[in-house]
């Protein structure tokens, strides 16, 4: 990766922690997959493991949950969050955001 503005870098952080503190606490993961890699508009995380997973929808309705942190984080910057998961196969969450300097925002 180049160096990324600093919205971008602490969004990409920020996430990461968030989704592997979410796989420590509920994934009962054996592994985990952290991926981090740079097209030229974007900047892309995924973090795939290999627990428990979750009803996407069910989950979006309960409170206090950082996956809605990672989504709003996202938006912010004009990203797109991604959340794959189903009961028994695991999660995966994406994060894609765009690293044009016109799209970067405090």
């Amino acid at each position: 990766l180049s160096a990324l503005a600093p919205p971008i870098a602490r969004t990409i952080f920020l996430t990461t922690q968030e989704a592997l503190a979410n796989v420590a606490r509920h994934a009962r993961a054996e592994q985990v997959t952290v991926e981090i890699w740079q097209e030229p508009e974007m900047a892309i995380l995924c973090v795939e493991d290999d627990g428990v997973g979750f009803s996407v929808s069910q989950q979006s309705q309960a409170v206090g949950h950082g996956l809605a942190n990672m989504r709003a984080r996202a938006e912010e910057l004009n990203g797109i969050f991604i959340i794959q998961s189903a009961p028994g196969e695991g999660t995966q969450i994406c994060l894609r955001l765009p690293i044009l300097a016109s799209s970067t925002s405090a």
